[in-house]
């Protein structure tokens, strides 16, 4: 999957990915924020050292990935894939989210869209992942004020129950 952020955005849009599609999305992305992360002569980087290092190892991972391609990937491999490459983005937006609002931000535009699609990719994976093993998942956010579908029982009623007092 060759071609910039947006050309990238609109082919995925349009089919849902597999592994090593998203793995290629997020290798360009990293590429994009290493470009709009480098540091003037003399300055320090915005990127953090311990998320550096994870940048790394992500781009490890992708390259020898691409060398095994034939590979087949358990269920369980697929899914830590997709929390590395997730985990990975998740320190890149902390590390360059600037510290006040209307301060621009570090990151390109497309950069920042590259990012977003890599977040909506890896989470539609992930779900598909979760039903391939037969993981259903019916949570959702609850308000307060909402009823709950759940009942609290006492610990003491069933104490009182298993004794018969």
């Amino acid at each position: 999957m060759q071609g910039k952020p947006e050309e990238i955005r609109i082919m995925s849009e349009q089919k849902q990915l597999d592994e090593a599609e998203i793995l290629d999305l997020v290798h360009h992305v990293l590429a994009a924020v290493i470009k709009d992360t480098k540091p003037p002569e003399g300055e320090p980087c915005v990127i953090t050292p311990p998320t550096s290092e994870q940048m790394e190892l992500c781009l490890d991972f992708i390259a020898s990935r691409k060398q095994h391609p034939e590979e087949d990937w358990s269920l369980d491999q697929k899914r830590q894939a997709m929390v590395l490459v997730r985990k990975v983005l998740s320190a890149i937006v902390r590390d360059t989210t600037p510290p006040q609002p209307g301060v621009k931000h570090i990151l390109e535009d497309s950069t920042i869209a590259g990012i977003r699609q890599c977040f909506g990719a890896i989470s539609e994976r992930e779900r598909r992942l979760a039903e391939e093993a037969g993981v259903t998942n019916h949570m959702r956010p609850r308000y307060k004020d909402e009823p709950s579908t759940s009942k609290v029982v006492p610990i003491t009623s069933l104490l009182k129950s298993r004794t018969g007092k």
